[in-house]
């Protein structure tokens, strides 16, 4: 299940990845929530059954807003120099 979860999450990060590129931006970052709210969840479930969803599903999203933001970031960052 754990292996599946991986499976799951970089399937969602490659989607938003070309939906991103190809100028779908929302829809590439729905994606990309979704997928990896999922893997999380999915991860947390095979360690701690429906307990460990919740808090596996809550930190996959909290880490995928991390990553957006810090993303952002940095390329503000890149274009300014």
């Amino acid at each position: 299940m754990l292996q599946a979860a991986n499976y799951i999450g970089i399937a969602a990060d490659l989607t938003q990845l070309a939906l991103e590129y190809y100028g779908y931006t929302m829809q590439g970052k729905v994606i990309g929530a979704v997928g990896n709210t999922i893997s999380g969840g999915l991860a947390g479930f095979a360690l701690g059954g429906p307990p460990g969803a919740l808090v596996g599903g809550a930190l996959g999203l909290g880490l995928w807003i991390y990553s957006e933001r810090e993303l952002r970031h940095n390329l503000n960052k890149a274009i300014q120099v």
